[in-house]
């Protein structure tokens, strides 16, 4: 009687009222678990990264400053192609 039944192949008019609530029990549980899972990937998705190494830190430090390079030297360049062209 405390092992919980199997509720798709048994005959309804056989459970008992503990069944059934055993029944609700074991899926109430269930559905908890699955939803602090769920709930855990969820938050993982917005998480923001972990901290990066000094290397890595360094890499990117140089990245952004080699871009920044070229976007400067591409505003001269053109600054001084159209300052020629309005003379």
């Amino acid at each position: 009687m405390n092992e919980i039944p199997d509720l798709t192949n048994t005959d309804v008019s056989q459970l008992t009222l503990a069944d059934i609530q055993r029944r609700k029990k074991k899926l109430k549980t269930e559905i908890q678990k699955d939803s602090t899972k769920i709930e855990q990937y969820w938050r993982s998705l917005y998480q923001s990264p972990k901290q990066l190494k000094n290397t890595s830190n360094f890499a990117n430090l140089v990245n952004i400053g080699g871009g920044a390079f070229d976007i400067i030297l591409l505003g001269w360049k053109l600054y001084r192609k159209f300052k020629k062209k309005k003379r």
